[in-house]
C-alpha cells in the first residue's frame, strides 16, 4: 500500500536525481559559456561535495535535535534555492554558492531518507525509493537537450528542476509530523515484527572486538567511497567520453546517458523483489560482478553502439548496489550505530565526487578521455574486493 510516507520518500528522490541527470550533459554548454577547460568540473564536484558532506556527516545530531521531518523540509529548501540560483548566475565564480547549497540539501535529503528506509522499509521498498532517484537523473539529460536545443540555454533546465524541489519542499512541510521522533519510532518498531533484525545488530558490543568494530564501520565507509566514485564517474564522465573522446553525435550520446540512468532505475524496480528471494549479498555479488564486466567492454572501444550498450547494461548492474548496501548497514554495525554511520556513509559517497569522480575528470584532461573507462573498471573492482572482504569479516563475527 502506498502511504503518504512512501509517496513523499519517492517523489523527494525523483528530486534528488534531477541535479546528478543534469551536470553531466550541461557541463560542455556551461564550460564553453564560462570558457572554462574539462577539468573545470572538479569546482563543482567540490562545491557539491563540500555542502554535502557537511549535511550528510552532522545528519544524525541535526535529526536527534530538530526531528526528521524539519531536517527534510530544510534539505529541500536549499536544493531548490541552490537550483535556482545556478541558473540565474552571470559569473562562473557563482556557480560555487549554488552547488554548495545543492550539496547541503541533498546530504540532509539522502542521508535522512536513508536512515529513515534502513530500519522502517524492506529490501524492495528501499531499491524502489532508489528507482525514484533514478527517474529523476533519467529525466535529467532529455531536459538539458531539449532546453538547449528548444530554448538555446542550459540553463531553463535547472529553472526546472528548481520547480520541483519548490514543489517537494511544500509537500514535505505538509508531512513533516509524520517524521517526528515519535511516529519514527512507531515506523521503526513496526518494521523490526515484519522482518528479522540483522545478525549483527543482535550482538552486545562486548562480544565484538572493538577492532572488528572499527573494521566494519570504516570498512564499509571506503566501499561506499570507492563505489560511488564509480557510479558518479560514470554517469557525469561518459557524455564526454563518447562525444570528444569517441566522436559520438551528442543526440545520440545525450541518449546513452540517458540509457544509463533509465537502465539503473529499471534496475532497481525488478531487482528490489530478487533481493528478498536470494538475499541482497547473493545480488550484490552479481552486480559487482556484472558491472566490471560492462565497463570492461566499455573501455574496448568496439563501436558506437557497443559502447553505448555498454553503458546501458553498466547502469542496470549497479543498480541494486547502493540501495542493498545501505540496507546492510545496520546489520553490519549495528542498529544503535547505524544512523550516524549511514551519514559517515553519505559523506564518504559524495566525498568520492570529487576525489575520484573529479580526479577523473583532470585525469582525462591530462592524459586523453580514453582513460575514463578503465578508470570506471579500476573503481568496481576496488568496490568489488572490499565488499568480499567484509562480507567474510561480517560472517566470522556472527558464527
Amino acid at each position: 500500500m502506498i502511504t503518504a510516507v512512501l509517496l513523499i520518500s519517492f517523489l523527494s528522490f525523483v528530486g534528488l536525481g534531477l541535479p546528478d541527470g543534469l551536470l553531466g550533459v550541461a557541463w560542455p554548454s556551461i564550460r564553453a559559456e564560462f570558457g572554462r577547460p574539462m577539468g573545470a568540473i572538479v569546482w563543482l564536484f567540490a562545491s557539491v561535495s563540500l555542502g554535502y558532506f557537511v549535511s550528510s556527516v552532522s545528519s544524525g545530531p541535526v535529526v536527534r535535535r530538530v526531528d526528521l521531518g524539519w531536517a527534510l523540509v530544510g534539505g529541500a529548501l536549499a536544493m531548490a534555492a541552490g537550483l535556482m540560483l545556478v541558473a540565474l548566475v552571470p559569473w562562473w565564480w557563482m556557480l560555487v554558492p549554488g552547488f554548495v547549497l545543492i550539496g547541503v540539501g541533498t546530504g540532509l535529503i539522502d542521508a535522512g531518507f536513508n536512515a529513515y528506509a534502513a530500519h522502517c522499509f524492506s529490501a524492495t521498498t528501499m531499491n524502489w525509493m532508489h528507482a525514484c532517484f533514478g527517474i529523476g537523473a533519467t529525466v535529467g539529460p532529455p531536459m538539458v537537450t531539449l532546453s538547449i536545443l528548444q530554448l538555446g540555454s542550459w540553463r531553463y533546465a535547472y529553472v526546472g528542476a528548481s520547480v520541483v524541489l519548490w514543489l517537494v519542499t511544500l509537500m514535505l512541510l505538509r508531512t513533516r509530523d509524520r517524521f517526528s521522533h515519535r511516529a519514527v519510532a512507531q515506523a521503526s518498531a513496526g518494521a523490526a515484527h515484519r522482518r528479522a533484525a540483522p545478525a549483527t545488530a543482535d550482538r552486545p558490543d562486548t562480544e565484538v572486538s572493538p577492532v572488528v568494530q572499527r573494521l566494519l564501520i570504516w570498512g564499509g565507509v571506503l566501499l561506499f567511497f570507492f563505489y560511488t566514485g564509480a557510479e558518479i564517474s560514470a554517469a557525469q564522465l561518459t557524455y564526454t567520453l563518447l562525444t570528444e573522446g569517441r566522436g559520438m553525435q551528442p543526440v545520440s550520446a545525450s541518449f546513452w546517458v540517458g540509457a544509463f540512468w533509465f537502465s539503473l532505475t529499471g534496475g532497481r524496480i525488478l531487482l528490489g523483489p530478487l533481493s528478498q528471494i536470494i538475499g541482497s549479498r547473493a545480488v550484490l555479488r552479481g552486480a559487482f560482478a556484472a558491472a566490471c564486466i560492462a565497463a570492461l567492454v566499455l573501455s574496448l572501444g568496439l563501436s558506437p553502439t557497443a559502447d553505448g550498450l555498454a553503458l546501458a547494461a553498466l547502469g542496470a548492474s549497479m543498480a541494486p548496489v547502493f540501495p542493498l548496501l545501505i540496507l546492510e548497514s545496520p546489520g553490519r554495525v549495528g542498529a544503535s550505530r547505524a544512523n550516524d554511520v549511514i551519514g559517515y556513509q553519505m559523506g564518504a559517497a559524495i566525498l568520492s565526487s570529487v576525489l575520484l569522480a573529479g580526479g577523473g575528470g583532470m585525469l582525462a584532461q591530462r592524459v586523453g578521455m580514453a582513460v575514463v573507462a578503465p578508470y570506471i573498471l579500476l573503481l568496481l573492482l576496488l568496490g568489488a574486493g572490499l565488499f568480499a572482504v567484509l562480507t567474510v569479516l561480517q560472517r566470522s563475527v556472527v558464527q
